[in-house]
């Protein structure tokens, strides 16, 4: 919602003169929160769409998962700007989209949605989240779910069950993106290959690049991979790689250096391509996990609601220990991440690689 009153008020006269209650027997699923939060949900996505006809269902989502979304097979999508997240005529613009859609139900899927302007379609059944960041938003959902559990995807699994009235396990709501991506599995590399997502979402969700350099290291050692690809997207990973490639000794490893030079799709197509993928907490990592692919991913419990990845057979989480910590003031990560402990993962990599 708008910030200050006088817009608020600005953009309720617009929807006075402008809304007409039009009802029919389209969908609007809103999914416009991160990557990794995307393709947690990816069964409970796809399924709605299987449920109600990908035709007949609108999605308003952010431009970066836009490509997975035409993948699955939605076709009518509305990409949620910062402009029309934030700002008064970017809000009229969505709004007036919106309005000429002739919506049944709108689902949103985000585990805090209140930027999308819900409390004009008070008309119209909706579904969502019950939502303990802004709790203010619940009222204006006529369907609401519980946050039951203590991971994400028992997040994910409470919501999906209590939509579609079933009785599923969290085995059974695991993502599988390779399903949607089988068609386009070319192996460009007949050689073993290990993909490196260097970014997160937060500095703080990535570890320190000298520790990060040692683990690579330790990876590097256990398994002579030929290519080591290393992806990500935007300033602040590529100021992190400058930070690591000063610690790696990039002489003995045949480093492919692909920052912020793939799209999404290249992404998936890469990490395909790769025998297995090291990452921190983020888009890339989920996608990984996703895919069924040999997954490691350096975790903090510092986050909220954590994932767990405890019923996935491919992936494997590294997890600090506060107590252990022996680097406290850096700048990437927090003190229990940067404590992961190097002989643990030498030790489960000898086993697992």
């Amino acid at each position: 919602m708008l910030k200050r009153k006088w817009q608020r008020n600005i953009l309720d006269f617009y929807v006075y003169l402008k809304k007409r209650k039009k009802t029919g027997n389209k969908i609007l699923i809103t999914t416009t929160d991160g990557i990794g939060d995307f393709i947690i949900r990816l069964k409970l996505f796809n399924d709605i769409g299987l449920k109600f006809g990908f035709d007949n269902c609108y999605v308003l989502c952010d431009k970066k998962i836009e490509s997975i979304v035409k993948k699955i097979g939605f076709s009518n999508i509305i990409i949620f700007t910062k402009k029309r997240r934030s700002k008064l005529f970017g809000k009229i613009s969505l709004l007036s989209i919106i309005f000429k859609i002739p919506l049944k139900y709108i689902i949103s899927l985000e585990f805090d949605q209140h930027d999308f302007d819900i409390q004009y379609f008070n008309y119209l059944e909706s579904f969502a989240y019950k939502n303990k960041y802004h709790p203010e938003m619940d009222k204006y959902y006529s369907n609401l779910f519980l946050t039951k559990g203590t991971s994400v995807e028992e997040f994910t699994l409470n919501y999906y069950n209590s939509f579609f009235k079933k009785n599923l396990n969290i085995s059974e709501i695991i993502p599988d993106l390779k399903f949607f991506y089988s068609d386009t599995i070319i192996k460009k590399y007949k050689t073993s290959n290990l993909s490196i997502g260097i970014g997160a979402g937060s500095r703080k969700k990535m570890i320190s690049p000298n520790l990060f350099a040692k683990i690579i290291n330790i990876f590097w050692k256990t398994k002579k991979f030929d290519n080591i690809f290393f992806l990500g997207n935007g300033k602040r990973d590529e100021d992190y790689w400058k930070n690591l490639k000063r610690e790696l000794n990039l002489e003995n490893i045949n480093s492919i250096y692909l920052i912020g030079k793939l799209d999404l799709n290249e992404s998936i197509s890469t990490i395909l391509n790769s025998d297995a993928y090291l990452g921190f907490d983020s888009g890339l990592f989920h996608i990984a996990a996703s895919l069924g692919i040999k997954t490691f991913g350096l975790f903090s419990s510092a986050d909220t609601v954590p994932y767990s990845h405890k019923d996935y057979k491919n992936v494997i989480t590294f997890w600090g220990n506060i107590e252990n910590s022996h680097i406290l003031n850096s700048y990437y990560g927090n003190p229990e991440l940067n404590s992961i402990s190097l002989n643990e993962i030498e030790a489960i990599l000898k086993k697992s690689l």
